[in-house]
């Protein structure tokens, strides 16, 4: 049995870089890996370490990867004065 065995890991970035080093290294070790990014490009990467990849697209509304207009809004607000009395919240950003 693999250490991972039966756990899902989720990796930001495993397209490229220090992320896909991640994406090989935890299919090798038995997760099931889920890049939140960009999960058709890792999957083959995954694949080929012998691992599962979790297709995080399949649950989203919008069925596509964030991109960065997508939280402006958001930002905008929290770098205004309209933001000045929050403090210690948790602000969800997300498809509906």
């Amino acid at each position: 049995m693999k250490a991972l065995q039966d756990k899902v890991a989720i990796v930001t970035g495993g397209a490229r870089g220090i992320g896909a080093t991640f994406c090989e290294a935890l299919a090798a070790a038995g997760a099931k890996v889920a890049d939140v990014l960009d999960a058709g490009a890792a999957a083959d990467r995954i694949a080929k370490a012998g691992g599962e990849a979790v297709d995080c697209l399949a649950t989203r509304a919008l069925k596509r990867a964030q991109k960065p207009a997508d939280i402006v809004g958001t930002l905008l607000y929290l770098a205004s004065d309209a933001s000045d009395f929050v403090t210690g919240q948790t602000i969800v950003v997300a498809a509906r």
